[in-house]
C-alpha cells in the first residue's frame, strides 16, 4: 500500500544564517508494505528534534562533516535525518511491533524507513510525554548531565557560569548545577528569558547580554571571585570573557558554538597565558561521548522529573510545514528552551486510508493524553481511597504500561507514602508483583516502611532485595534507610555502622541529608565522638548538617556544646533555632529558651510550630504567661491554631499557669483529639486541684473519643487521685492499666501508687506495696524512696521510716534528696543521734542538694530567684525588702 509521504529537504548548499527559501516541501510516494525477509521498519514520525549542528551539515563544507557519521554533509534534494520519536506502521524486524514507539534518527517527514543497523531503539516511555524523549531525556539532557558533571567534575559551592542559559541544554545545565549546590549565573537575549532563569529555573542570577557592552566587565560584576566552571554553547566573545575571568584550574566544557555557524569570522580567541597559567581546561565534547553515564543520567533525571525539582523546557511548533521556520529561528534567538516540531498527534495514528470512529477514538484520546501530559503523578498523589488507586492500576494494566517501571512509580509513591494504611498495605502488593523495577521504587517502599508503617526490618530486608537485583542505590536511599537503622536502636546498632559503610562505598558521604542521618544516628546510640567526626569531615556543612549536629547534642544533653555550635554557625533557619531551643528544653533551661526566642525575634527569622511549642513549653514551666499569650496571638494571627500539636501545647500552657477555663477553651477547639492532647488536659486540671474533672475527662477519652490511653495518660490520672486522696479508685486505675487497657506499669506508675498510699497515711500498706508489687526497694527510684520517707515524716511513723532509711543505706544510695528527708524524719522525732549519723554522711560524701528556686513574671519577663544566689542586678534591694517584710510580720503577731 503506498502513502504520499512529505518531507522537507534543502534547495542549495546554506552559507551564512538560514532563509525560507533555502528550503521546500517534497512528496515522494512511499510503499508502507515491508517485503518478507527484509529487516525494514517504516515508522510514522511523532516529534523530531530541531537542533542547530544540522547547519553545519547543510554547508558546502564543515570540518565537523567528516568528524562523526551522524554530522555527515547534507545533499540538496535528500530527506534530513534528524533524532526523533516515531510510532512504527509496518515491520519485518522480529523485535519490533506494529504501534511499537522507537526513538532514534528519523526524518524532517512525515514517515521514515529504518535500515538495519540505524541508530534507533523501542522506547519506553517512562510514564512521560513523548516530547521529553526528545529533548529532557534525549540528547539534550545528556550532553547537559554529562558535560556538566563528567567534563566539568563539579565541587559543592563552585561558581558556575553558563551561556545560552535558556537554550535546550544550557537551562538544564543550570538546573543540574543548582541541584548539586553550585552558585549559578546564565546569560540570555530576552529579559523574558532572564526571568524565566531566576523565577522559574532557580539560577542565582541572571543578564541579557545584549544591553551589555563590556562582557569582560561583565562578569566580573556577576562573579567577582572568579568562575570555577564555564559551560559554553556560544563561543566568539563569550568565551574570551569568561575565560579571563576564570579561576585557577577553572574547566570550561564546549558543546556548541551557535555564534560560529553563521558568521565564521566570529571565533573566539582566549588569551591563551590566562589558560596556561590559571591552567585551565577547555574541552569539546559531543553526547555519544557520554553513554557511559546514560543510566545514571536517566535515573537522576527522571527522578528529579518527578518530584519536581527540574523543569522541562520545551519550545513546540506544529506541522511538518513548520520545520523550516522553527530551524531558522534557533540562529534568530527566538526559542526558549528545547525546539521541537511535533508531525504527528502521538495518542492515536490509524492506518493510512482508514477512519477512526469518533465515539471511540474520544475516550482512547483522553486516556492517552492522562499519560502523556505527565498527569498521572498529580492524579495518584490525589487518591484518597483504595478504590480510586485500584482504578488507577486498573488503567495502567490495560494501557501497555504495566511493565514500565517509571510508569507504577507515581502510582506506588502516592501509595506508599501515604498515611492510610490500607493503601501502603496495597503498594507492598504491587511491589510484591511487579518484576520491572528500578531504583526509584526501592526508595519509595524503603521510605514508606520506615515512615509510614514504622517497620525497620522489612525496609532493610528491601534494600538487601535491590542491591541483590544490581540496582545502585542513591543519595534518596540512605536518609530512610539509616532512619530504618535508627528505629531498631537498641537492638541493633552494627546495622547502621554498615550502612555507613555503603553510603561511604556509593560515593554519597558529601550529601547533606544523608549526613544529617548519619549523625542522627549515631546520637541515638550516644556515640557523639562518631558523630561530630562525620560533621568535622563534611567538605561543605549546610545549615542541614549544622542543624543535625546541635540537635544530636540536644538530645545528648550536651548544651554547652550545642550552644557552641549553635554560635558558630554561618547561616541559620527556624529549624536550627528549633534544635536549639529543644536542647535547652530537654534539660530545663527554660529561661534560655525565652532568651534564645527573643534573639530569634531580633534578627527577623519566622519562628515555625516547632519553636512556638519550645516557647510554650518554656513559658507552662514558668509561669510566664505573658509570653504565651504572645504565641497565642501569633498562631491566630496566622491560622496554626488548627495544628494538634501546637494546640495541645497552649492547652498545657494555660493550665501550668493556672488558666484552667482558657485551657478548658483550646482544647475543646482541637478537631482531631490525640492521646498528648487528651493528657496534657487530664493532668492540667488535676494540678489545679479538680481530681474529679480529671477522671471525668478520663472517662471521656476512652468512651467517647476512642483514643488509647498511654503510660503518660495514667500518670496524669493517678497524680490527680494521690492530690484529692481518692485511694480506691486510684487502686482500681492501677489495676485496669494493664489488665483493661493494655499498659505495662513502669517505674513511674509504681511511684505513683506508693505516693497515693503514702499521702493518705497508709505508710504500711506503701511499703508492703513496694516489697510485693515492686519486688524491694531496689527496683525503685528516688521518687518512690522519697515518697516514703516524706510520708514517714509528716505522718510519724519513724519505726517504717527507720527500716526503711537503713535498707536505703545498705543500698549505698547517695543521693542528697533522699538524706535530708531521712534527717528531717530523725529530728522532727527527737532521734538527735540518727540524725546527726546522717547529716555526717551528707557531709563526707560532700553531698549538695540542688537549690530551690521560685520563678515569677513581671513585664513579661520570667524571674528566677535561687537559694543563695546573689546575681540578680537588684539583690540587695531584693534582701533588704525582704528583711523589712520580715518585721513588719513580727510587729503583727
Amino acid at each position: 500500500m503506498e502513502v504520499a509521504n512529505r518531507y522537507i529537504t534543502i534547495k542549495n548548499q546554506i552559507e551564512g544564517e538560514p532563509k525560507e527559501s533555502n528550503f521546500e516541501l517534497r512528496t515522494l510516494a512511499l510503499d508502507i508494505s515491508v517485503d518478507p525477509g527484509s529487516n525494514d521498519i517504516i515508522v510514522k514520525n511523532l516529534y523530531v528534534s530541531i537542533d542547530p549542528y544540522q547547519l553545519n551539515r547543510m554547508k558546502s563544507f564543515s570540518s565537523s562533516q567528516k568528524a562523526i557519521g551522524f554530522a555527515a554533509a547534507i545533499t540538496p534534494g535528500e530527506t534530513v535525518d534528524a533524532y526523533g520519536v516515531a510510532k512504527v506502521v509496518a515491520s519485518g524486524n522480529p523485535e519490533f511491533e506494529k504501534d511499537d514507539l522507537v526513538v532514534g534518527l528519523i526524518t524532517w517527514g512525515e514517515y521514515s524507513v529504518l535500515k538495519e543497523g540505524s541508530m534507533f531503539r523501542k522506547l519506553d516511555p517512562l510514564g512521560f510525554p513523548l516530547s521529553y524523549q526528545v529533548g529532557i531525556l534525549g540528547f539534550s539532557g545528556l550532553t547537559a548531565y554529562g558535560g556538566f558533571f563528567e567534563v566539568c567534575k563539579p565541587k559543592k559551592g563552585e561558581k558556575v557560569f553558563v551561556s545560552a542559559a535558556s537554550g535546550s541544554v544550557g537551562n538544564l545545565v543550570g538546573q543540574y548545577a543548582k541541584l548539586f549546590g553550585c552558585y549559578v549565573v546564565g546569560c540570555a537575549g530576552t529579559k523574558e528569558k532572564v526571568a524565566l532563569l531566576k523565577e522559574k529555573l532557580g539560577f542565582d542570577d541572571a543578564f541579557n547580554y545584549k544591553e551589555e557592552s563590556d562582557l569582560k566587565s561583565t562578569l566580573k560584576k556577576y562573579f567577582p571571585d572568579g568562575i570555577d566552571i564555564y559551560f559554553d554553547n556560544v563561543g566568539a566573545e563569550m568565551l574570551e570573557a569568561a575565560v579571563s575571568n576564570m579561576n585557577t584550574f577553572g574547566r570550561v566544557a564546549v558543546c556548541g558554538v551557535i555564534s560560529e555557524y553563521t558568521d565564521a569570522g566570529k571565533r573566539a580567541a582566549p588569551d591563551m597565558l590566562d589558560v596556561i597559567y590559571k591552567r585551565i581546561k577547555i574541552q569539546g565534547f559531543l553526547a555519544a561521548d557520554q553513554m557511559n553515564v546514560y543510566s545514571d543520567f536517566l535515573s537522576t533525571t527522571t527522578d528529579h522529573l518527578r518530584t519536581g525539582k527540574l523543569h522541562a523546557i520545551e519550545d513546540i511548533s506544529h506541522g511538518l510545514e513548520s520545520v523550516p521556520s522553527a530551524f531558522i529561528g534557533l540562529f534568530r534567538g527566538h526559542n526558549t528552551g528545547k525546539k521541537i516540531v511535533k508531525i504527528a498527534d502521538d495518542y492515536l495514528i490509524p492506518p493510512p486510508g482508514a477512519e477512526t470512529p469518533k465515539d471511540i477514538s474520544r475516550p482512547f484520546q483522553m486516556i492517552q493524553k492522562t499519560v502523556k501530559s505527565n498527569d498521572l503523578v498529580s492524579l495518584s498523589q490525589k487518591c484518597k481511597t483504595l478504590n480510586q488507586l485500584k482504578q488507577i492500576y486498573a488503567h495502567l494494566l490495560t494501557s501497555r504500561l504495566p511493565e514500565n517501571p517509571y510508569a507504577i512509580a507515581p502510582l506506588l509513591s502516592a501509595a506508599a507514602t501515604s498515611k492510610d494504611a490500607s493503601l501502603f498495605c496495597y503498594a507492598c502488593s504491587i511491589f510484591k508483583h511487579h518484576h520491572h523495577r528500578n531504583t526509584f521504587m526501592y526508595n519509595t517502599m524503603i521510605r514508606g516502611y520506615v515512615l509510614q508503617s514504622h517497620t525497620p526490618i522489612p525496609a532493610i530486608l528491601c534494600y538487601l532485595d535491590m542491591l541483590n537485583y544490581g540496582f545502585v542505590p542513591n543519595n534518596y536511599t540512605f536518609p530512610p534507610l539509616i532512619k530504618a537503622c535508627t528505629i531498631l536502636i537498641p537492638n541493633s546498632k552494627l546495622s547502621g555502622r554498615l550502612v555507613h559503610a555503603h553510603v561511604v562505598k556509593f560515593g554519597y558521604r558529601d550529601d547533606p541529608f544523608v549526613l544529617s542521618s548519619l549523625i542522627e544516628f549515631y546520637s541515638v546510640i550516644h556515640d557523639m565522638e562518631t558523630a561530630k567526626l562525620v560533621f568535622d569531615k563534611s567538605p561543605k556543612r549546610d545549615v542541614v548538617v549544622w542543624t543535625a549536629m546541635i540537635d544530636g547534642y540536644g538530645k545528648a544533653g550536651d548544651v554547652e556544646n550545642a550552644r557552641a555550635l549553635f554560635d558558630e554557625m554561618p547561616e541559620r533557619n527556624a529549624i536550627s533555632w528549633s534544635a536549639m531551643m529543644a536542647a535547652y528544653s530537654r534539660v530545663s533551661h527554660f529561661r534560655e529558651v525565652l532568651s534564645l526566642f527573643r534573639q530569634m525575634q531580633e534578627v527577623g527569622t519566622k519562628p515555625n510550630e516547632s519553636v512556638l511549642v519550645s516557647v510554650l513549653t518554656a513559658s507552662a514551666h514558668l509561669g510566664a504567661v505573658t509570653q504565651g499569650l504572645w504565641v497565642h496571638s501569633y498562631a491566630k494571627r496566622y491560622n496554626l491554631e488548627s495544628n494538634t500539636i501546637l494546640a495541645t501545647a497552649l492547652a498545657d500552657m494555660y493550665s501550668k499557669c493556672g488558666y484552667v477555663e482558657a485551657a478548658l477553651w483550646i482544647f475543646e477547639g482541637i478537631s482531631n483529639k490525640d492521646a498528648r492532647a487528651w493528657n496534657a488536659m487530664i493532668a492540667g486540671v488535676a494540678m489545679n486541684g479538680d481530681a474529679r474533672k480529671s477522671l471525668e475527662l478520663f472517662n471521656k477519652m476512652v468512651e467517647y473519643g476512642g483514643v488509647q490511653p498511654t503510660e503518660t495518660t495514667f500518670v496524669a490520672v493517678l497524680t490527680a487521685c494521690t492530690h484529692a486522696k481518692m485511694v480506691d479508685k486510684g487502686l482500681e486505675l492501677f489495676d485496669q492499666m494493664g489488665n483493661l487497657y493494655g499498659v505495662k506499669p513502669g517505674l513511674e506508675h509504681y511511684g505513683c501508687v506508693v505516693d497515693l498510699l503514702a499521702r493518705a497515711g497508709l505508710v504500711e500498706e506503701a511499703e508492703k506495696f513496694t516489697e510485693v508489687k515492686m519486688g524491694g526497694l531496689r527496683r525503685g527510684d528516688v521518687n518512690v524512696w522519697g515518697a516514703l520517707l516524706a510520708a514517714c515524716r509528716v505522718h510519724g511513723n519513724v519505726e517504717v521510716g527507720d527500716r526503711i532509711w537503713k535498707k536505703l543505706a545498705e543500698m549505698g544510695v547517695a543521693d542528697c534528696g533522699i538524706h535530708v528527708l531521712s534527717y528531717n524524719m530523725y529530728k522532727a522525732a527527737g532521734m538527735e543521734l540518727e540524725a546527726n549519723r546522717v547529716r555526717n554522711m551528707i557531709s563526707e560524701a560532700g553531698m549538695k542538694k540542688k537549690p530551690g528556686s521560685s520563678v515569677i513574671e513581671l513585664n513579661g519577663v520570667a524571674e528566677e530567684f535561687v537559694i543563695g544566689d546573689i546575681c540578680h542586678p537588684q539583690a540587695e534591694e531584693i534582701v533588704n525588702m525582704l528583711d523589712s517584710l520580715c518585721k513588719m510580720v513580727n510587729l503583727g503577731g
